[in-house]
């Protein structure tokens, strides 16, 4: 079975891949994903991982914004 900390580490190394690459798309699609998973742990009180999913979605707005200003 998928545990968080995995999904945490595909998420980090998927994100950086992604910038690196320059690809809006799949950084779009990181986004997504992570809000839907913040709302799954909203709905489940899970503090924890709530602001761990914060932080990635937050990083891959970063690098969204940034890749779009150049």
């Amino acid at each position: 079975m998928l545990t968080l900390d995995q999904i945490f580490t595909y998420f980090e190394r998927t994100i950086a891949q992604r910038f690196l690459a320059r690809d809006l798309e799949g950084l779009r699609r990181c986004q997504w994903a992570l809000v839907e998973l913040v709302n799954a742990a909203e709905a489940a009180d899970d503090r924890e991982s709530l602001l761990r999913l914060r932080v990635l979605a937050s990083k891959v707005a970063n690098h969204r914004e940034s890749l779009t200003d150049d």
